[in-house]
């Protein structure tokens, strides 16, 4: 059986390699203070390469390692998420036994914990560990965690989870049992822009969904990632064969290598800033072609306490206009005459609750009326 909690006996190439690889987290300061912890005085002039290498030939202890590697973790960014919904009506008790039946087909080395959060919810949460071969050996194990959560709401089950491979799997496992336990079919809608290939349809989205979050009003755009369609044009055999008797034909090609060049060569832009959709660099890349595929932006509350809260919504496949994931980001106090404060605060688990669905009802929202044959388009004129 394998053992998941192996217990290294770390060598002195493999704390050295801790200690080289992890700058950010083990700074030279806290390596000068991990010696002290020892009895050690250490120059502050020595350089990180010395202060490394006298450090690993010391002896470690498992405990001693545990607090290295404690140290090195890296800080979790705030990943994104996604979501489907599957239309079946079913109540918390009977997904909760769907839910169990996965409790006998985890894999080794993986567990699964299923808990209740409130009256319409249940968590399934998955632990498992990664192994990355590119890092040494002795940070080459991550324990990881994912969870998927199953709301019970107006006839469907909203599933979210964080926008990762295991996280997906875990969905598709659920999915798999509900249909084991109905004995049919259960279909799923998500947001999706596949079925859009024009670009100012793909820009639209975005442009609806940052104006039309209820109980906000857009402030302003800081961050844009923009795609592009167009592939570069290459002459095949049949151009070729007509370019040799045919001036018209020739000109009609550079024309297209010209019209190409910047969509094909430069596929994705990124702008950062402030009221980055009014910027002139912004307004040329939309004439060309180019259309929104992810956006950091920030709205107002209209009523109390009138916070800034930052969102966030990209897709995954930005071609093909697939695995929609988003999140919030946080939210700036309000001031009163000082305007908002300067560092983002966290919110709430009920604000972000709230937030979220708020934004997943109005990406939906917007996805209908997109296909709808009267679709309005709104302007990028506010921000």
């Amino acid at each position: 059986m394998i053992n998941t909690s192996l217990l290294y006996c770390a060598t002195d190439k493999e704390v050295y390699d801790l200690f080289m690889a992890s700058k950010r987290k083990m700074s030279e300061a806290a390596m000068l203070e991990l010696a002290k912890s020892k009895g050690i005085f250490c120059s502050p002039r020595e350089g990180r390469d010395e202060l490394a290498d006298f450090l690993a030939s010391m002896t470690f202890d498992h405990e001693d390692i545990g607090h290295l590697l404690c140290a090195r973790e890296e800080g979790r960014r705030k990943e994104k998420l996604s979501s489907k919904e599957i239309q079946t009506e079913m109540n918390l008790e009977e997904l909760r036994t769907v839910a169990e039946s996965l409790l006998a087909v985890v894999p080794q080395g993986e567990s699964l914990k299923i808990r209740p959060e409130g009256g319409n919810c249940i968590i399934l949460e998955l632990s498992y560990s990664e192994i990355d071969y590119s890092r040494s050996r002795l940070i080459q194990r991550k324990e990881k965690t994912t969870e998927v959560k199953l709301y019970i709401e107006n006839g469907t089950i909203l599933s979210r989870y964080p926008a990762d491979a295991k996280a997906k799997e875990l969905f598709e496992s659920v999915r798999k049992k509900l249909e084991e336990s109905l004995k049919c079919e259960v279909s799923t809608r998500t947001v999706q822009l596949s079925d859009l290939n024009e670009a100012s349809q793909r820009s639209q989205f975005f442009f609806s969904l940052m104006k039309n979050l209820k109980g906000f009003v857009l402030a302003n755009v800081t961050n844009v990632k923009v795609d592009s369609f167009i592939e570069p044009y290459v002459q095949d055999e049949e151009d070729q064969e007509d370019s040799d008797d045919d001036q018209e034909n020739d000109d009609k090609i550079r024309i297209r290598e010209a019209e190409g060049e910047m969509l094909g060569v430069i596929k994705q832009v990124v702008l950062q800033g402030e009221s980055v959709l009014t910027s002139p660099i912004f307004q040329d890349l939309q004439r060309r072609g180019y259309f929104l595929s992810s956006c950091v932006w920030q709205s107002k509350q209209v009523v109390e306490p009138y916070s800034l809260v930052e969102f966030e919504a990209a897709f995954e496949d930005s071609q093909k206009g697939d695995g929609f994931k988003y999140n919030i980001r946080g939210e700036y106090h309000n001031i009163g005459e000082k305007g908002f404060t300067k560092t983002r605060r966290p919110i709430t688990d009920q604000e972000h609750r709230e937030y979220l669905r708020n934004l997943e009802q109005t990406a939906y929202n917007t996805i209908e009326e997109l296909h709808s044959p009267n679709a309005v388009e709104v302007g990028n004129e506010a921000s």
